[in-house]
């Protein structure tokens, strides 16, 4: 099987079912029968298994990036991809080669049909990641959660440590004690008697995570916290308390005082996971190789062109005041495009912060995508000013063709119109 060959038999995947494993009907036997097919490529594995609502992405890149820097060889295993399907599988911060997938989807589809299954997509690029991490003989693999987490295909794994960034309302109706439900779905990742590092959650819940029995918890602003953060060119710097010791005027390549709280988060569970503290150099190095494309990424400067994922009303928040803290504008251009189930008037209710002049909307790339006329119509009933452009690539564009030297122009609402935005961009050929 070549790469085009593999591309093409994941879209067959996509088209019958393009969910974060199989979450109607709450079960792991497809995904377990599958890897047991493989013999089990898990078991190989020590692993860091990372779930939430909002910011697992980035706590498993800088989980990944610290302990590399500390000398291990890496997997990452993330979702979803911002340009290439490639990207959810990562070997010491690169992605696998074209030839390595290819050879890859070919290994697990024969595995597939020797078994007579029926995988999702996700299940598929869960069960390739966990076999190809098994093959290449790392040393600890970062896993991301793909939906909620007991349930969730990589949920196969017993981790050796488990991190919950923090319980939001995102994939659900809302309705009923929706927190507890989702709260004890993410708690389903904690193994018995193996540390947990517990992010954002309301005292309301914490006692579904204790009942997992996890040994020992360390939660924000309990055992860890922040102690100081700056905001710095190029990104903030930033102290942390942590149940080892203490780390002052770190810098983090990235903007938002949730991602300095990522990072409290990443460098709690290393230390968990190595079982000792981290030199600072080791701290030091492993936070500036982070990268990560599609949040708060900067894409020009003049004018200042910024994208970002967010898709949710909490992620929409933390990206509203990011920008409210590190870039200080006068008129903002929004590009807006998002996908079903989310709610479009939720991200823009925090997206009023920033007093956006116009919205542009588009249509996402993607058959869950809210057309650009709805949008433009919620928009409307805001009292916004709304143009629709319905390809993301055109109404990029037409933002910066309307934009001033001062402006901010700010593209969100998904991950599917990051890249569009990126390839426009890049042709005006500006002052990056």
């Amino acid at each position: 099987m070549n790469y085009p060959e593999a591309l093409r038999y994941l879209d067959r995947l996509v088209n019958r079912e393009a969910t974060a494993g199989r979450i109607h009907g709450l079960s792991l036997d497809s995904m377990r029968a599958l890897v047991d097919g493989m013999a089990n490529p898990q078991n190989d594995l020590r692993t860091i298994h990372v779930t939430g609502t909002n910011g697992k992405g980035s706590v498993v890149s800088m989980v990944g990036s610290l302990l590399m820097a500390a000398g291990l060889r890496v997997g990452c295993y993330l979702s979803p991809h911002v340009d290439i399907v490639r990207e959810r599988i990562a070997l010491n911060g690169e992605m696998i080669s074209e030839e390595a997938f290819a050879d890859l989807v070919g290994d697990v589809a024969f595995y597939v049909h020797e078994a007579n299954q029926e995988p999702s997509y996700f299940e598929f690029l869960t069960a390739a990641a966990l076999l190809w991490f098994s093959n290449e003989a790392v040393e600890v693999a970062v896993v991301e959660v793909g939906l909620l987490g007991r349930f969730d295909a990589t949920n196969v794994i017993d981790a050796e440590v488990a991190v919950v960034t923090n319980v939001g309302r995102d994939h659900t109706d809302g309705v009923g004690d929706w927190q507890r439900a989702i709260a004890e779905e993410k708690a389903g990742i904690i193994t018995e008697n193996n540390p947990l590092i517990l992010g954002k959650v309301s005292p309301d819940v914490r006692d579904l995570f204790v009942a997992e029995k996890p040994d020992p918890l360390y939660s924000l602003n309990g055992e860890f916290n922040i102690t100081s953060t700056q905001v710095a060119i190029g990104g903030q710097v930033v102290g942390f308390q942590t149940p080892s010791g203490c780390y002052e005027d770190v810098f983090i390549p990235l903007y938002g005082s949730h991602q300095a709280v990522n990072a409290a988060l990443a460098l709690t569970a290393v230390e968990a996971f190595l079982g000792n503290p981290l030199e600072l150099d080791v701290v030091t190095e492993g936070f500036r190789s982070v990268e990560l494309p599609g949040r708060l990424e900067v894409l020009s400067r003049h004018p200042l062109v910024l994208a970002d994922g967010a898709h949710n009303q909490d992620s929409a928040r933390y990206l509203a005041e990011g920008v409210l803290e590190a870039f200080p504008v006068e008129n903002c251009v929004l590009v807006l495009g998002v996908l079903e189930p989310h709610k479009p008037s939720e991200i823009l209710d925090e997206l009023l912060k920033l007093n956006p002049e116009v919205v542009i909307t588009c249509t996402a790339p993607s058959e869950r995508a809210i057309s650009g006329d709805n949008l433009a119509s919620i928009a409307l009933d805001l009292g916004l000013q709304v143009e629709v452009v319905q390809d993301p690539s055109e109404a990029v564009e037409r933002a910066i063709s309307i934009s001033r030297e001062n402006d901010l122009v700010l593209v969100t609402g998904s991950f599917y119109i990051v890249t569009p935005a990126r390839h426009t961009v890049s042709l005006f050929k500006r002052d990056f």
